[in-house]
């Protein structure tokens, strides 16, 4: 298996000690990747990533992505996925496992 490289980002006065690199960190280890770089620019990230071999952006939060910087990375919505969980449980048949039992007489 090839070793995948990756780059944490993480805001202007985060340190590596913060809840947001540990929980890069962690992302990091659970999926196997080697970290490559702890980085704090987006303009450095691209040119990191051009150059090689890290292929990877790992981010703790969604907001601290500048939504200005480019590749735009677009998130699926909270809100979109709490509909669709809701429909989901609105439309569902019940099992009968799920059923109330009833007395049989």
């Amino acid at each position: 298996m090839d070793t995948i490289y990756a780059i944490i980002y993480l805001p202007e006065g985060e340190t590596l000690e913060g809840t947001y690199a540990q929980q890069c960190l962690a992302h990091i280890e659970q999926h196997g990747y080697t970290l490559y770089s702890v980085l704090y620019d987006w303009d450095l990230i691209n040119k990191t990533i051009d150059a090689g071999p890290a292929t990877v952006v790992v981010v703790a939060r969604e907001e601290h992505l500048d939504p200005r910087r480019t590749p735009r990375v677009e998130f699926v919505g909270h809100e979109i996925r709490t509909r669709v969980r809701f429909d989901q449980k609105e439309t569902r048949r019940i099992g009968a496992h799920h059923r109330r039992p009833r007395i049989i007489s």
